[in-house]
């Protein structure tokens, strides 16, 4: 669809997708592979010019994640805490708990460095938005149990950087989260766009009435539901069990109930209501693909130190850094390399992904990315002592996650640390050149029947 990194922001999940023409498609801890295989998509974003022009789609290195929280999920105590991130910054006290489980929906993962307007890297998506079968790009990861993902990245443009990596971006879709209060459990689902997603304006603007079928049948991750963005819905599963998405109601902030029907008054999260959009740039038409633009509010997640550096660089060509201009990728005999071209397959080059520990660099064709997130006390009740003293519809009308309460807290242009925090542990793979220039795997289809 045409979009480039810093378009189609929806929210929390993961989805892989492919492209051609070098367009791109679209966790507990989180496995996410990265892979230099395009996605299939409704357009094609044109690259940033100072980046090199990234493998062809056929070359198959890829970064894989494996996604799970760093600590077992399980019914807790609510703790008070007082929620501040700078000494001079906006304060509030209430009460915070761990949630039983957190499930997002993400639409892409960048990694930002210390230098923030150089250090960026994609790990999964890159914005491409839905593919031209009618598929939202992203993924659900789960972080009540060990996910594996494989992504596309972008780690070959900041090889000559070779930055520390500070923080995660997760573009989100939705955020669901269970939790435990009273002796009952909850779950509270936050949609971060509009669904169906067909009938929005701007998609109705800029696709052919085919796809917009298409979008209709596949694009909806959220199935049963027509709901607007930022709108807080909840469900009391049965025992044992989780809700299905049509369970959900929405809560009345007059009535303080539930309801079946979104109210005149819903809660809702207002600063993603004020502060997302999408617009139709290009519509679909014989000669060309749509391009759209959307923009979103990101989750940021803290990364852990210490931290390997890793990166990556073209195996060979006249945009690889360390090897440009070679005709034979690095790390391959002349012998092993004609036998490949004498099979006839492709000659474009690869991803080689290193791990720098000190004055040592490890090296392979495929990263692999352990991703613990940190959930303790992740959820938030402002302005709530004690659990005892509160009613069900107290809780409802105000829990929420620190990142989402510190948004609508802190002034517009003010940015705030991250209240989630992640490990990340990095290690690199070889593959042969056949696995290398095999066919990649389609990515994984955006319907919660088929998530990871």
């Amino acid at each position: 669809m045409g979009l480039n990194n810093k378009h189609l922001k929806f929210g929390a999940g993961i989805l892989m997708l492919k492209c051609i023409r070098k367009t791109r498609i679209v966790s507990s801890a989180l496995t996410v592979s990265l892979c230099t295989a395009f996605i299939l998509g409704l357009g094609c974003a044109k690259r940033k010019k100072d980046l090199p022009v990234g493998p062809d789609r056929y070359a198959n290195t890829y970064v894989t994640m494996q996604t799970k929280s760093s600590v077992q999920l399980a019914d807790a105590e609510p703790q008070s805490c007082h929620l501040q991130d700078t000494p001079d910054g906006p304060a509030a006290d209430g009460l915070c708990l761990t949630p039983t489980n957190l499930e997002i929906w993400t639409s892409e993962l960048t990694l930002l460095g210390n230098n923030r307007l150089a250090a960026i890297s994609r790990l999964l998506g890159d914005g491409s938005g839905l593919s031209n079968t009618g598929y939202l790009d992203g993924a659900t990861f789960d972080l009540a149990m060990a996910s594996t993902l494989k992504g596309q990245d972008s780690l070959y443009s900041v090889y000559s950087l070779k930055p520390d990596w500070e923080t995660l971006k997760i573009d989100i879709v939705y955020l669901r989260a269970s939790f435990s209060v009273k002796g009952e459990s909850w779950e509270m689902l936050i949609p971060y766009g509009n669904q169906p997603l067909e009938k929005q304006a701007w998609v109705e603007s800029c696709f052919t009435p085919a796809t917009r079928e298409l979008i209709h049948l596949r694009a909806n991750p959220l199935t049963g539901l027509k709901i607007q963005r930022g709108d807080y819905l909840f469900c009391k599963p049965a025992a044992g069990a989780t809700c299905a998405f049509s369970e959900f109601q929405w809560f009345d902030k007059v009535t303080k109930t539930l309801s079946t029907k979104r109210p005149e008054n819903p809660r809702t999260f207002d600063y993603l209501r004020t502060n997302s959009s999408a617009s139709c740039l290009s519509p679909e038409s014989d000669s060309g693909a749509a391009s759209v633009s959307i923009s979103g509010v990101p989750l940021f997640v803290a990364i852990n130190k210490p931290l390997p550096k890793f990166y990556a660089d073209l195996s060979h060509g006249d945009a690889s850094q360390a090897n440009q201009g070679a005709k034979i990728p690095a790390g391959v005999s002349r012998d092993d390399w004609q036998a490949h071209l004498d099979a006839k397959r492709p000659n474009d080059p690869h991803l080689i992904y290193f791990i720098q520990k000190g004055e040592s660099v490890e090296s392979g064709s495929q990263l692999n990315l352990k991703l613990a997130f940190e959930l303790t006390n992740y959820l938030y009740l402002d302005k709530v002592s004690s659990i005892d003293s509160a009613s069900i519809e107290d809780i409802l009308a105000g829990i929420t996650t620190k990142d989402i309460f510190f948004r609508e807290l802190t002034p517009v242009g003010r940015d705030f640390l991250p209240f989630l925090r992640v490990d990340v542990i990095p290690s690199v793979s070889k593959a042969s050149l056949s696995e290398i220039y095999r066919r990649p795997e389609a990515g994984t289809k955006a319907t919660p029947a088929l998530k990871s």
